[in-house]
Protein backbone atom coordinates (compact mmCIF):
# COMPACT_ATOMS: atom_id res chain seq x y z
CA UNK A 1 0.00 0.00 0.00
CA UNK A 2 1.70 3.05 -0.86
CA UNK A 3 2.21 5.70 1.84
CA UNK A 4 -0.16 8.31 0.71
CA UNK A 5 -2.67 6.15 0.76
CA UNK A 6 -2.02 5.38 4.74
CA UNK A 7 -1.81 8.62 5.27
CA UNK A 8 -5.14 9.58 3.90
CA UNK A 9 -6.55 6.24 5.97
CA UNK A 10 -5.19 7.76 8.96
CA UNK A 11 -6.26 11.04 8.38
CA UNK A 12 -9.75 9.54 7.92
CA UNK A 13 -9.42 7.37 11.15
CA UNK A 14 -8.71 10.67 13.04
CA UNK A 15 -11.40 12.33 11.78
CA UNK A 16 -14.30 9.23 12.25
CA UNK A 17 -12.36 9.17 16.24
CA UNK A 18 -12.76 13.07 16.64
CA UNK A 19 -16.35 12.52 15.24
CA UNK A 20 -17.11 9.77 17.64
CA UNK A 21 -15.86 11.57 20.65
CA UNK A 22 -18.11 14.25 19.89
CA UNK A 23 -20.88 12.95 19.00
CA UNK A 24 -20.28 11.02 22.79
CA UNK A 25 -19.61 14.61 24.56
CA UNK A 26 -22.76 15.94 22.66
CA UNK A 27 -25.36 13.20 24.19
CA UNK A 28 -24.02 13.70 28.08
CA UNK A 29 -25.06 16.78 29.86
CA UNK A 30 -23.25 20.26 29.67
CA UNK A 31 -21.10 21.11 32.42
CA UNK A 32 -22.69 24.58 34.17
CA UNK A 33 -19.69 26.89 34.93
CA UNK A 34 -19.19 26.79 38.95
CA UNK A 35 -20.30 29.89 39.30
CA UNK A 36 -20.74 32.79 36.40
CA UNK A 37 -20.29 35.13 39.24
CA UNK A 38 -16.27 34.00 40.16
CA UNK A 39 -14.86 37.22 38.42
CA UNK A 40 -17.57 39.58 38.92
CA UNK A 41 -16.18 42.47 41.40
CA UNK A 42 -19.10 41.93 44.34
CA UNK A 43 -19.29 46.06 43.65
CA UNK A 44 -20.65 45.05 40.25
CA UNK A 45 -23.70 42.93 42.02
CA UNK A 46 -26.64 45.24 42.26
CA UNK A 47 -30.10 43.29 42.92
CA UNK A 48 -30.72 39.86 44.66
CA UNK A 49 -33.83 37.90 44.69
CA UNK A 50 -35.62 35.33 46.70
CA UNK A 51 -38.97 33.86 45.89
CA UNK A 52 -40.44 30.85 47.64
CA UNK A 53 -44.02 29.76 46.86
CA UNK A 54 -44.88 33.02 44.75
CA UNK A 55 -43.49 35.11 48.35
CA UNK A 56 -40.34 37.34 46.92
CA UNK A 57 -37.74 39.08 49.07
CA UNK A 58 -36.51 41.59 46.61
CA UNK A 59 -32.62 43.35 47.49
CA UNK A 60 -31.31 46.53 45.36
CA UNK A 61 -28.63 48.41 45.78
CA UNK A 62 -29.45 52.11 45.77
CA UNK A 63 -27.33 55.21 45.62
CA UNK A 64 -24.47 52.52 46.81
CA UNK A 65 -26.74 51.39 49.67
CA UNK A 66 -28.82 47.85 49.95
CA UNK A 67 -32.12 48.14 50.55
CA UNK A 68 -34.81 45.82 50.89
CA UNK A 69 -37.63 46.52 48.47
CA UNK A 70 -40.03 44.25 48.57
CA UNK A 71 -42.22 43.10 50.03
CA UNK A 72 -41.41 46.50 51.77
CA UNK A 73 -39.12 48.91 51.52
CA UNK A 74 -36.36 49.43 54.36
CA UNK A 75 -32.69 50.04 54.82
CA UNK A 76 -31.23 46.31 54.43
CA UNK A 77 -29.05 44.70 56.65
CA UNK A 78 -25.57 44.91 55.03
CA UNK A 79 -23.39 41.93 56.51
CA UNK A 80 -25.79 39.69 55.53
CA UNK A 81 -26.17 40.53 52.33
CA UNK A 82 -22.29 40.69 51.78
CA UNK A 83 -22.38 36.67 53.51
CA UNK A 84 -24.61 36.34 50.40
CA UNK A 85 -22.71 37.56 47.68
CA UNK A 86 -19.31 36.15 49.86
CA UNK A 87 -20.98 32.49 49.40
CA UNK A 88 -21.55 33.30 45.32
CA UNK A 89 -17.76 33.20 45.08
CA UNK A 90 -17.64 29.85 46.66
CA UNK A 91 -20.24 27.76 44.76
CA UNK A 92 -19.30 25.24 42.76
CA UNK A 93 -21.78 23.23 40.95
CA UNK A 94 -21.17 19.41 40.12
CA UNK A 95 -22.64 16.32 38.75
CA UNK A 96 -25.95 15.76 37.17
CA UNK A 97 -27.72 12.96 40.01
CA UNK A 98 -31.14 13.35 37.98
CA UNK A 99 -32.12 13.89 34.56
CA UNK A 100 -36.38 13.22 35.15
CA UNK A 101 -38.24 16.47 36.24
CA UNK A 102 -40.55 13.50 37.88
CA UNK A 103 -38.08 13.49 40.56
CA UNK A 104 -37.84 16.87 41.12
CA UNK A 105 -39.98 17.03 44.31
CA UNK A 106 -37.25 14.38 45.55
CA UNK A 107 -34.48 16.88 45.68
CA UNK A 108 -36.76 19.60 46.51
CA UNK A 109 -36.24 21.85 43.91
CA UNK A 110 -39.73 21.70 42.09
CA UNK A 111 -41.59 24.84 42.50
CA UNK A 112 -43.72 23.88 45.14
CA UNK A 113 -41.00 23.87 47.82
CA UNK A 114 -37.60 25.15 46.27
CA UNK A 115 -36.24 28.89 46.56
CA UNK A 116 -35.35 30.32 43.34
CA UNK A 117 -32.60 32.85 43.82
CA UNK A 118 -31.39 35.12 40.99
CA UNK A 119 -28.62 37.15 41.07
CA UNK A 120 -28.28 40.99 38.84
CA UNK A 121 -25.21 42.49 37.96
CA UNK A 122 -24.48 46.30 36.63
CA UNK A 123 -25.59 46.91 33.22
CA UNK A 124 -26.86 43.79 32.15
CA UNK A 125 -30.83 43.25 32.20
CA UNK A 126 -31.54 39.77 32.82
CA UNK A 127 -30.35 37.48 36.28
CA UNK A 128 -26.61 36.50 35.87
CA UNK A 129 -27.07 33.96 38.29
CA UNK A 130 -30.80 32.00 38.46
CA UNK A 131 -31.07 28.68 40.31
CA UNK A 132 -34.15 26.83 41.74
CA UNK A 133 -32.82 25.86 45.13
CA UNK A 134 -33.76 22.21 47.12
CA UNK A 135 -32.70 20.03 49.82
CA UNK A 136 -29.35 19.70 51.59
CA UNK A 137 -27.15 17.38 50.12
CA UNK A 138 -24.58 15.38 51.75
CA UNK A 139 -23.16 18.20 53.97
CA UNK A 140 -24.80 21.73 55.25
CA UNK A 141 -22.37 23.36 52.84
CA UNK A 142 -24.13 21.81 50.03
CA UNK A 143 -27.25 21.48 48.57
CA UNK A 144 -29.17 20.41 45.24
CA UNK A 145 -29.90 23.07 42.34
CA UNK A 146 -31.75 23.41 39.04
CA UNK A 147 -31.52 25.72 36.34
CA UNK A 148 -35.05 27.46 35.24
CA UNK A 149 -36.43 25.18 32.30
CA UNK A 150 -33.98 22.27 33.04
CA UNK A 151 -34.38 18.63 33.64
CA UNK A 152 -31.68 18.27 35.23
CA UNK A 153 -30.55 18.64 38.98
CA UNK A 154 -27.29 19.07 40.50
CA UNK A 155 -25.03 19.14 43.24
CA UNK A 156 -24.31 22.51 44.74
CA UNK A 157 -21.21 22.40 47.00
CA UNK A 158 -20.28 25.72 48.73
CA UNK A 159 -24.06 26.94 48.81
CA UNK A 160 -25.90 26.45 52.49
CA UNK A 161 -29.50 26.05 52.19
CA UNK A 162 -29.40 28.42 55.13
CA UNK A 163 -28.59 31.60 54.03
CA UNK A 164 -31.56 31.27 51.54
CA UNK A 165 -34.56 30.86 54.05
CA UNK A 166 -34.60 33.84 55.85
CA UNK A 167 -37.70 36.18 56.26
CA UNK A 168 -37.79 38.95 55.23
CA UNK A 169 -38.11 41.20 58.46
CA UNK A 170 -34.29 39.14 58.39
CA UNK A 171 -32.58 41.47 56.34
CA UNK A 172 -33.92 44.25 57.74
CA UNK A 173 -30.97 46.48 59.50
CA UNK A 174 -30.57 46.48 62.74
CA UNK A 175 -28.45 49.11 63.19
CA UNK A 176 -29.49 52.76 63.98
CA UNK A 177 -27.14 54.71 61.63
CA UNK A 178 -27.37 54.60 58.31
CA UNK A 179 -23.55 54.88 57.65
CA UNK A 180 -20.70 53.39 58.44
CA UNK A 181 -18.70 55.24 61.36
CA UNK A 182 -15.93 55.95 59.31
CA UNK A 183 -17.74 57.63 56.44
CA UNK A 184 -19.53 59.87 59.01
CA UNK A 185 -17.99 63.72 57.81
CA UNK A 186 -20.25 65.34 60.11
CA UNK A 187 -22.41 64.45 63.66
CA UNK A 188 -24.80 67.40 64.70
CA UNK A 189 -26.57 66.61 67.84
CA UNK A 190 -29.03 68.55 69.99
CA UNK A 191 -31.39 67.49 73.16
CA UNK A 192 -29.52 65.22 75.67
CA UNK A 193 -26.35 66.98 74.22
CA UNK A 194 -25.39 70.26 71.81
CA UNK A 195 -22.47 69.55 69.58
CA UNK A 196 -21.21 69.58 66.53
CA UNK A 197 -18.29 67.34 64.79
CA UNK A 198 -16.87 68.24 61.41
CA UNK A 199 -14.34 66.03 59.02
CA UNK A 200 -11.47 67.74 57.38
CA UNK A 201 -8.81 66.59 56.01
CA UNK A 202 -8.93 62.97 58.02
CA UNK A 203 -9.88 64.20 61.50
CA UNK A 204 -12.60 65.18 63.16
CA UNK A 205 -12.78 68.45 64.92
CA UNK A 206 -15.29 69.93 67.59
CA UNK A 207 -16.66 72.94 65.09
CA UNK A 208 -17.96 75.07 68.44
CA UNK A 209 -14.78 74.48 70.20
CA UNK A 210 -11.86 74.22 67.47
CA UNK A 211 -10.59 70.84 69.58
CA UNK A 212 -9.23 67.87 67.11
CA UNK A 213 -10.51 65.13 68.15
CA UNK A 214 -8.04 62.69 69.03
CA UNK A 215 -7.69 59.49 67.14
CA UNK A 216 -8.26 56.95 70.01
CA UNK A 217 -11.64 58.82 70.74
CA UNK A 218 -12.77 59.01 67.38
CA UNK A 219 -12.06 55.33 66.80
CA UNK A 220 -14.46 55.03 70.74
CA UNK A 221 -17.01 57.40 69.10
CA UNK A 222 -17.00 54.91 66.06
CA UNK A 223 -17.36 52.23 68.05
CA UNK A 224 -20.25 53.39 70.27
CA UNK A 225 -22.31 54.06 66.96
CA UNK A 226 -21.44 50.72 65.37
CA UNK A 227 -23.18 49.04 67.94
CA UNK A 228 -26.19 51.39 67.87
CA UNK A 229 -28.98 48.43 67.14
CA UNK A 230 -32.01 47.37 67.51
CA UNK A 231 -33.39 43.55 68.15
CA UNK A 232 -36.85 44.70 67.72
CA UNK A 233 -38.93 46.90 65.40
CA UNK A 234 -42.15 48.43 66.15
CA UNK A 235 -43.53 48.10 62.92
CA UNK A 236 -47.38 48.84 63.78
CA UNK A 237 -46.55 52.49 64.58
CA UNK A 238 -47.39 52.49 68.43
CA UNK A 239 -48.45 55.84 70.04
CA UNK A 240 -46.75 58.10 72.74
CA UNK A 241 -43.21 57.66 70.59
CA UNK A 242 -42.51 61.43 72.25
CA UNK A 243 -40.74 61.99 68.92
CA UNK A 244 -42.31 65.65 68.51
CA UNK A 245 -40.23 66.47 71.66
CA UNK A 246 -37.20 64.09 70.87
CA UNK A 247 -34.91 62.91 73.93
CA UNK A 248 -31.98 63.60 71.43
CA UNK A 249 -31.69 64.40 67.76
CA UNK A 250 -28.61 63.29 65.80
CA UNK A 251 -28.06 65.31 62.18
CA UNK A 252 -25.34 63.36 60.42
CA UNK A 253 -23.50 63.34 56.83
CA UNK A 254 -21.51 61.52 54.71
CA UNK A 255 -20.28 63.11 51.94
CA UNK A 256 -23.10 65.16 50.19
CA UNK A 257 -25.54 62.85 51.97
CA UNK A 258 -27.67 63.70 55.01
CA UNK A 259 -29.60 61.48 57.48
CA UNK A 260 -31.44 62.08 60.37
CA UNK A 261 -31.57 60.15 63.83
CA UNK A 262 -34.61 61.16 66.27
CA UNK A 263 -34.64 59.46 69.83
CA UNK A 264 -37.81 59.96 70.88
CA UNK A 265 -40.10 58.95 74.09
CA UNK A 266 -39.53 55.53 76.48
CA UNK A 267 -41.01 52.34 74.88
CA UNK A 268 -43.26 50.48 76.81
CA UNK A 269 -43.40 47.00 77.61
CA UNK A 270 -40.41 46.27 77.01
CA UNK A 271 -37.74 43.60 79.14
CA UNK A 272 -35.08 46.60 78.98
CA UNK A 273 -35.53 50.36 79.53
CA UNK A 274 -35.56 51.51 76.04
CA UNK A 275 -36.90 54.09 73.77
CA UNK A 276 -38.46 54.74 70.38
CA UNK A 277 -36.20 55.44 67.59
CA UNK A 278 -36.63 56.93 64.42
CA UNK A 279 -34.52 57.74 61.32
CA UNK A 280 -34.54 59.75 57.67
CA UNK A 281 -33.73 56.41 55.49
CA UNK A 282 -36.78 54.43 56.49
CA UNK A 283 -40.26 53.93 57.68
CA UNK A 284 -39.65 51.21 60.27
CA UNK A 285 -39.58 52.22 63.75
CA UNK A 286 -36.92 50.81 66.09
CA UNK A 287 -36.84 49.99 69.75
CA UNK A 288 -33.54 50.79 71.10
CA UNK A 289 -32.08 50.10 74.38
CA UNK A 290 -31.24 53.05 76.64
CA UNK A 291 -28.11 51.75 77.51
CA UNK A 292 -26.79 51.52 73.85
CA UNK A 293 -28.01 55.28 73.04
CA UNK A 294 -26.38 56.30 76.10
CA UNK A 295 -23.33 54.26 75.40
CA UNK A 296 -23.22 56.50 72.08
CA UNK A 297 -24.05 60.13 73.75
CA UNK A 298 -21.46 59.70 77.15
CA UNK A 299 -18.61 58.82 74.44
CA UNK A 300 -19.39 62.20 71.96
CA UNK A 301 -19.68 64.35 75.29
CA UNK A 302 -16.08 63.17 75.36
CA UNK A 303 -15.65 65.51 72.17
CA UNK A 304 -16.82 68.67 73.66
Amino acid sequence: MKRTTIAALGAVLVILLGAAVWVGRADRPAPLESTPLANIPSDRIVGLELSVNGATTTLRKVNGDWRVVAPFDDRAFEEAVLRLLVMLKDIRIGSVVSENPARFSQFEVDDARATRFQVYIQGQEGPALDYWVGKQASNPESCFVRVPNSGQVRTADGFPVSLLLKSPELFRSPLVSPFQPQDITQIYAKGALELTIVEATGTWRNLGTGRIIPEDLRQEIARGIQGWRTEVFALNEPTGQGFEKPYLTLELKRGGTEAAIIVGGPAAGQPKASRYVRTSDRSAILIVEDVLTQAVIDRLKKAL
